[in-house]
Parts: C-alpha cells; sequence; structure tokens
C-alpha cells in the first residue's frame, strides 16, 4: 500500500494532460487515450521493451478503450472495479501487457466468479492463454460435477486442446471409462457436423472416415482397460470408428476377460507399444462410492424390471418381470445377424425398445417366425400381435394398441434392419437397427383413452424418428417350450400326431420378396 501523499499524486498524474506523453489509438475507431510512457514501463514489461524515448504514439485493434481505461487508470490509482461483463477482457490484456499483478487480480475474482453454469464459457480462454491456475481451479470444478458438466451441450464448443485437458483428468467423477468414450465419440460428430443420422451408404461411409480421424485425435486418453466385459460390449459394434491402437486392445480383453494365457506375450508387445498412451494407467480417482456402483447388479438391470409388472401382466400374462432377454442390442450387437440368430423360431417374443430420450417402446408377436432367405422382403400376420407404450420421457405410461384387423400384416422383415411392425411400420428399427420409427395408428388402432399430450404427440405422428439407446427381446415361454420338446421326443414314437401348443406355431408366410 502506498503512502497516502504519494497516492494523491499520482491522481493528480492521471488527470495532468499537459505532460502525458504517450497518444494511444485504441480499438477499431482508434479511440484517443492519453498517458504517461513511465507510468507503462514501470508497470508492464511490455510496455517497456515497447516504448522508447522517440515512441509518442500506440495502436491496439484487438482491446476496447473502455478495458484500456481501466488498465490506465489501475496503473496510476492501484484499483480496479471487475465485474463478470469485464473480467474476461481484463484478463486477455493482463496477460498481452504482462501485468501480473492485474492478472493475479483478476483469477482471484474469477476463482469465485467461476460456476458450474459458466466453467466451460472461459476454459478455453484458460487453455488457449496457457493460465495454469485457472485451468486447474476449472478442472476441479468441472471433476465434482462431471455428471452435470460432460452432458452441457457447450461441452462440444470446447477447442480440441480444451478437451484434451478434461479428458486426461485423473479426478473425474465418472461412474465408467465409458462415460469418456460416448463423449469423445459424441464430440468427434459433432465437429465433423453430423447433428442427424445419415441414410445414404456412400455419405456413411465418408463421414465415417472425417469421424474416425477426428475420433483418434482423443483416443489415446480414453482408459479403455479399465471397462468391464459387457461394456466393451457395448462399444465394439462402432469399430468403424475405432483406430488401429484400439483394435488392438481386443487381444487385450480375451486375455482379461477369458483369463486365458494365449494373448500374453501379445498383451506385453501391446502394452510396450503404447506405452506412452493412457491404455494402462491406473484407474482414475474413482470415488468409494462410485466403485461399488461399478459392482453393482444394476449395471446389467433389464428394461423389462423396470416396467410395472400388474399392468403388463393384464396384456401378458405369462410376463414377470424376472425374465432374461433372449438378445440384447448393446450385449449382442445392434446389427440384424445377432437379431436373427437369437430371435427366429423362437415363440411369445416381448420387443422392448428403449430410446435416447428415455422413452420404452414395446410389441409382443405370439408366434415364432423364420428367414429362410435374409436377403429377402417378408411379411407376416399374427392376430395376437400388438405394440404398447411403456414410458414417455421416462415417465410411466402404459398404452396398449391393438390390431385395426386380424388380416393386416403384422411383422415384417427387411434386410439391414430390425423387426418392423404393422404394414406401414408403425413401430420399427431402422438404419442398421439404430433408428426407430414410429407412425402409429396404421396396423395398430389408436386407443380411445385419455392420455398425456407427449403421448398424443407420438401417436399422431410429431415424433417420427427417435434414436435407440437399447433393444431387448424376450421369449416368454422358452422354459415351457423347453420341457414340452422333451415329453414330445420321449413320446414321439407313440403320439406321433399329437403337439399342443398352438403358441409355437409359427406366423404364416405372407409372401416373399
Amino acid at each position: 500500500m502506498l503512502p497516502v501523499d504519494i497516492q494523491v499524486a499520482l491522481k493528480k498524474l492521471y488527470k495532468d494532460t499537459k505532460t502525458q506523453d504517450l497518444i494511444l489509438k485504441i480499438g477499431k475507431k482508434e479511440t484517443e487515450l492519453k498517458a504517461h510512457k513511465f507510468i507503462l514501463s514501470t508497470k508492464s514489461e511490455f510496455f517497456k521493451k515497447k516504448l522508447t524515448k522517440e515512441t509518442k504514439e500506440y495502436k491496439n485493434e484487438s482491446i476496447e478503450p473502455e478495458i484500456m481505461q481501466s488498465i490506465i487508470k489501475y496503473f496510476y490509482m492501484g484499483y480496479i472495479n471487475i465485474h463478470s461483463g469485464n473480467c474476461v477482457p481484463l484478463l486477455t490484456a493482463a496477460i498481452e501487457f504482462g501485468i501480473e499483478e492485474l492478472e493475479q487480480i483478476v483469477l482471484d475474482f474469477f476463482q469465485d466468479f467461476i460456476s458450474v453454469e459458466n466453467v466451460l464459457d472461459h476454459f478455453n480462454l484458460f487453455v488457449e492463454k496457457k493460465i495454469q491456475r485457472a485451468i486447474s481451479h476449472s478442472l476441479a470444478l468441472i471433476a465434482q460435477n462431471s455428471k452435470e458438466i460432460l452432458k452441457n451441450d457447450k461441452i462440444f464448443q470446447l477447442l480440441p486442446e480444451s478437451l484434451k485437458w478434461i479428458i486426461q483428468s485423473d479426478i473425474l467423477e465418472i461412474y465408467s471409462e465409458l462415460d469418456i468414450f460416448w463423449l469423445v465419440l459424441n464430440y468427434a460428430r459433432k465437429k465433423c457436423g453430423e447433428e442427424k443420422y445419415v441414410y445414404q451408404k456412400n455419405a456413411i461411409r465418408r463421414q465415417n472416415r472425417k469421424i474416425k480421424k477426428e475420433f483418434q485425435n482423443f483416443s489415446q486418453f480414453i482408459r479403455l482397460s479399465q471397462l468391464q466385459d459387457y461394456e466393451y460390449d457395448e462399444i465394439k459394434h462402432f469399430h468403424v470408428f475405432l483406430p488401429k491402437h484400439l483394435i488392438d486392445m481386443n487381444q487385450f480383453w480375451d486375455y482379461q476377460y477369458d483369463k486365458s494365457n494365449k494373448f500374453a506375450t501379445q498383451i506385453e508387445e501391446i502394452k510396450k507399444k503404447y506405452e506412452d498412451v493412457d491404455y494402462f494407467r491406473e484407474k482414475r480417482s474413482y470415488s468409494q462410492n462410485r466403485n461399488i456402483l461399478r459392482l453393482l447388479p444394476q449395471t446389467k438391470k433389464t428394461l423389462a424390471s423396470v416396467l410395472d409388472e400388474s399392468q403388463i401382466q393384464q396384456w401378458i400374462p405369462e410376463f414377470s418381470s424376472d425374465i432374461q432377454p433372449i438378445y440384447s442390442a448393446k450385449r449382442d450387437g445392434f446389427d440384424c445377424r445377432s437379431y436373427l440368430e437369437k430371435c427366429q423360431n423362437v415363440p411369445n417374443l416381448l420387443f422392448l425398445i428403449k430410446t435416447t430420450r428415455g422413452d420404452i417402446f414395446g410389441a409382443f408377436l405370439n408366434s415364432s417366425f423364420e428367414i429362410k432367405d435374409p436377403l429377402a422382403v417378408i411379411r407376416f400376420k399374427d392376430p395376437s400381435c400388438f405394440v404398447f407404450i411403456a414410458r414417455i420421457c421416462d415417465k410411466e405410461e402404459y398404452i396398449k394398441c391393438d390390431p385395426q384387423n386380424k388380416d393386416s400384416v403384422s411383422f415384417a422383415y427387411y434386410p439391414d434392419r430390425g423387426p418392423l411392425f404393422g404394414e406401414g411400420w408403425d413401430i420399427g428399427i431402422l438404419e442398421y437397427m439404430v433408428i426407430l420409427s414410429l407412425k402409429l395408428g396404421i396396423s395398430f388402432q389408436k386407443p380411445q383413452i385419455q392420455m398425456s399430450d407427449e403421448a398424443e404427440k407420438i401417436l399422431s405422428g410429431v415424433f417420427k424418428k427417435l434414436v435407440i439407446e437399447e433393444m431387448q427381446v424376450y421369449s416368454l415361454s422358452q422354459n415351457q417350450n423347453e420341457n414340452q420338446n422333451e415329453n414330445e421326443n420321449e413320446n414321439q414314437n407313440q403320439n406321433q400326431n399329437e403337439n399342443q401348443n398352438p403358441k409355437s406355431d409359427s406366423i404364416s408366410d405372407l409372401d416373399s420378396n
């Protein structure tokens, strides 16, 4: 703190326009400000090097006149008014002019000003200017609130270097490394301008190349060795985006989870090859609670277990919440071949589809189906088939849609697509089983009941396509069928013509194009 008499003298000097020997032309309009060269040179390393005895004028278009005026006043008076409207340009100017004392004052303000809501707005600046103190403080705030911040759309506006700082952090409060994988993949998609799913195959290939290139900028920071086996199953069908070193990691999983020594030598080679990246580093600082969450059975919770059992049993008496899926898209892969291998020739199928919005749609197919030619378009009918809604945006709402008539097409098969219910695909799984198509009311009638506004929108066709998060298929009478088959094998010599299981009859094939 300067003595009072010196403070008074500097205040008078600030107002003394006659002795000011430097004109500063600031901003695009070159607003003129005046100051003393010796004051600026004393307070700033930048001006100390820039200004000479012959210098009479200084120009700077990148800074606002109001900010420069505040800095000049600070040089003379020793204080400055910092608020949310000027803190960013003040920090930028303090760094540019090498005013370390002012930089620390502004950073003190930032430490109180930065919050969960605005930390991503300023993180690019901190990284670009290499302000380690602000970066560390921001990373700590992001780590403590990872669940909220990593789902904020602002994260897709970060510079690549800024995102790398975040995903390299050892203190992120995440439940699984899978969170980082999805963040990086979505960031790469956004950077490539992929707002909606692309339907043309050539466009998909072109876009995949761009996404893969963008993804590779971050892939070395994803600690894939920390994934559980079922988590790896969730991402392996994105192999088209994965660079070579992630494909090598397949061998790591085979070794890790099959408990086999088959790849032991190769694993050591992979570790050596990629020893400078993060795959085999220590785990992030998962808290005790998060480690417990990773081990809980809820990580493998089925979609059926979240439904109201009594409600579904009114429609399907065989239903119970402890049934196990015979097909899961996350487990078995989002592809048509896996779905067919698991589901055809199995009667009493319950289909449950969850979207990224939190909706759950379902369908029940009473009879079994068989696809002999996977390249053909085949339509079937099952009078007992129906579709339903169980949840809308994570809120329970049960709505059943029965067939318009018994002769309408209830189920269809198209190559490279999942199950399609109804002649007009009232509910259909499209585009390599990642897009859900909704056109309810064509083959399945809309019920005349009171429903929410969101349900009205769905049934009226407002949401024509939604992104699928998971699809599971259950056989509700699998155990009974196995027992019945055993009995039939024992008695087939005596009663070859007896078969009392109408539900296991295959659906009639209507046509094959």
